[in-house]
Protein backbone atom coordinates (compact mmCIF):
# COMPACT_ATOMS: atom_id res chain seq x y z
CA UNK A 1 0.00 0.00 0.00
CA UNK A 2 1.34 3.44 -0.82
CA UNK A 3 2.35 5.65 2.11
CA UNK A 4 0.37 8.73 1.08
CA UNK A 5 -3.32 8.81 0.20
CA UNK A 6 -5.41 11.87 -0.65
CA UNK A 7 -9.19 12.07 -0.59
CA UNK A 8 -11.38 14.99 -1.65
CA UNK A 9 -13.77 16.02 1.13
CA UNK A 10 -15.23 19.23 -0.30
CA UNK A 11 -14.98 20.67 -3.79
CA UNK A 12 -17.63 23.12 -4.90
CA UNK A 13 -19.11 26.59 -5.08
CA UNK A 14 -21.44 27.46 -2.21
CA UNK A 15 -23.64 30.29 -1.05
CA UNK A 16 -22.47 31.69 2.30
CA UNK A 17 -25.36 29.85 4.01
CA UNK A 18 -24.38 26.53 2.42
CA UNK A 19 -20.69 27.02 3.20
CA UNK A 20 -21.53 27.92 6.80
CA UNK A 21 -23.63 24.78 7.22
CA UNK A 22 -21.08 22.43 5.66
CA UNK A 23 -18.01 23.87 7.37
CA UNK A 24 -19.47 24.44 10.82
CA UNK A 25 -20.84 20.88 10.82
CA UNK A 26 -17.32 19.59 10.22
CA UNK A 27 -15.86 21.77 12.97
CA UNK A 28 -18.64 20.82 15.40
CA UNK A 29 -18.05 17.15 14.65
CA UNK A 30 -14.35 17.53 15.47
CA UNK A 31 -15.18 19.38 18.69
CA UNK A 32 -17.60 16.60 19.74
CA UNK A 33 -14.88 14.03 18.97
CA UNK A 34 -12.36 15.81 21.19
CA UNK A 35 -14.88 16.38 23.99
CA UNK A 36 -15.68 12.65 24.02
CA UNK A 37 -11.96 11.93 24.05
CA UNK A 38 -11.46 14.36 26.96
CA UNK A 39 -14.26 12.68 28.93
CA UNK A 40 -12.91 9.18 28.24
CA UNK A 41 -9.34 10.19 29.12
CA UNK A 42 -10.47 11.80 32.37
CA UNK A 43 -12.50 8.73 33.35
CA UNK A 44 -9.62 6.34 32.62
CA UNK A 45 -6.74 8.41 33.97
CA UNK A 46 -8.25 10.91 36.38
CA UNK A 47 -6.52 13.80 34.62
CA UNK A 48 -7.26 16.13 31.72
CA UNK A 49 -6.25 15.40 28.12
CA UNK A 50 -4.43 18.67 27.56
CA UNK A 51 -3.84 18.02 23.86
CA UNK A 52 -7.57 17.63 23.22
CA UNK A 53 -8.42 20.61 25.46
CA UNK A 54 -6.03 22.74 23.41
CA UNK A 55 -7.45 21.40 20.14
CA UNK A 56 -11.03 22.26 21.19
CA UNK A 57 -9.95 25.84 21.90
CA UNK A 58 -8.17 26.04 18.53
CA UNK A 59 -11.21 24.70 16.69
CA UNK A 60 -13.54 27.15 18.44
CA UNK A 61 -11.20 30.04 17.61
CA UNK A 62 -11.07 29.00 13.96
CA UNK A 63 -14.86 28.67 13.88
CA UNK A 64 -15.24 32.25 15.14
CA UNK A 65 -12.91 33.55 12.40
CA UNK A 66 -14.73 31.46 9.80
CA UNK A 67 -18.11 32.82 10.92
CA UNK A 68 -16.84 36.40 10.62
CA UNK A 69 -15.46 35.71 7.16
CA UNK A 70 -18.64 34.02 5.94
CA UNK A 71 -20.80 36.79 7.41
CA UNK A 72 -18.77 39.36 5.48
CA UNK A 73 -19.11 37.33 2.28
CA UNK A 74 -22.84 37.13 2.87
CA UNK A 75 -23.08 40.91 3.33
CA UNK A 76 -21.06 41.42 0.14
CA UNK A 77 -23.25 39.00 -1.85
CA UNK A 78 -20.34 36.67 -2.58
CA UNK A 79 -20.31 32.97 -3.33
CA UNK A 80 -17.52 30.81 -1.95
CA UNK A 81 -15.41 28.15 -3.59
CA UNK A 82 -14.50 25.63 -0.92
CA UNK A 83 -11.97 22.86 -1.42
CA UNK A 84 -10.78 20.48 1.23
CA UNK A 85 -8.61 17.44 0.86
CA UNK A 86 -7.81 14.78 3.41
CA UNK A 87 -4.17 13.68 3.25
CA UNK A 88 -3.34 10.45 5.04
CA UNK A 89 0.21 9.25 5.57
CA UNK A 90 0.88 5.78 6.90
CA UNK A 91 2.98 5.61 10.05
CA UNK A 92 4.32 2.48 11.69
CA UNK A 93 2.78 1.61 15.06
CA UNK A 94 6.12 0.38 16.36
Amino acid sequence: MKNNNNFTLIDGVFTPQEAREVLLNIFNSKIRFHKAKIFSFRERNGIEDEASNTRVLQLKNTMEKLELFINQCEQDGEKLTVKSEIAITLNSLT
